[in-house]
């Protein structure tokens, strides 16, 4: 069977049997900050200690400067990757922390458009730009 590509969001708490049932059918599994902010890093943590997945994504869709990104992902070492917004723009901020995520063996994903119906597509070119500067 071909390793799956799906990523489970996790927003909300979610029964711990039930990600044992899932764990093995999904590739990773995306932390919100509903979640985190619900049970706590440390519940967090808890939860999805011994699930097996590829990848946990921590999806708070960052976007400050550099040094304060940097502090909130030294705080998650249990995930794999995080999720950033593009519209910050790179130099003092995604340039660094995808830097930072390089040497500590982290990803980083970059969010380029929203799809609520108040994001303005105008600023699609500004964040394609974003990313291929930074090349997350």
């Amino acid at each position: 069977m071909p390793q799956s590509r799906f990523i489970l969001a996790l927003d909300f708490p979610v029964k711990r049997e039930i990600l044992e049932e899932l764990s093995p059918k999904v590739h990773g599994l995306k932390v919100g900050l509903g979640l985190t902010l619900d049970l706590g890093v440390q519940g967090v943590k808890d939860l999805l200690k011994g699930l097996g997945v590829e990848e946990i994504v921590v999806d708070f869709k960052l976007a400050d400067i550099a040094p304060i990104m940097q502090g909130v992902v030294s705080r998650l070492s249990f995930a794999d990757s995080f999720i950033a917004h593009s519209v910050i723009g790179s130099k003092g901020a995604l340039l660094d922390l995808k830097r930072f995520l390089d040497a500590n063996g982290k990803k980083l994903y970059l969010l380029g458009a929203m799809s609520h119906e108040g994001w303005d597509d105008s600023l699609n070119s500004y964040t394609t730009k974003v990313i291929l500067d930074v090349d997350p």
